[in-house]
């Protein structure tokens, strides 16, 4: 990311803020903080090429997914990353053999 403003640029690191699936319980529930089905995790370990997995709560799951970031450090310490729109591809499984109780991430290299 270049900004052309006083030599600043950063690396482009996209990923998604937000991936989860619907609630056990109905209602309105905010997705901050993250809770056992995703929400507003904001982890930059959901990169190009990273696998994810998470509980199956309701029926056909609902993925969501947003919040899109082109840059931010592991969490948003100040309130927001390089926020930014993007399309976001995504291929899925159901793994009935995986007892998933939380979201969890298999990054494609190792966390730097």
């Amino acid at each position: 990311c270049d900004f052309g403003v006083g030599g600043i640029s950063l690396p482009y690191e996209p990923f998604p803020g937000c991936v989860g699936v619907a609630p056990a319980e109905a209602g309105r529930l905010t997705t901050i903080p993250p809770r056992i089905n995703g929400g507003n995790v904001d982890t930059r370990d959901l990169v190009v090429g990273c696998t994810f997995w998470l509980p199956v709560l309701a029926e056909g799951a609902l993925f969501s997914t947003g919040d899109c970031h082109s840059a931010q450090g592991q969490g948003e310490v100040s309130g927001t990353g390089i926020e930014s729109p993007m399309t976001v591809t995504m291929r899925f499984n159901v793994r009935k053999d995986l007892n998933i109780r939380e979201l969890q991430i298999q990054r494609p290299s190792p966390m730097t």
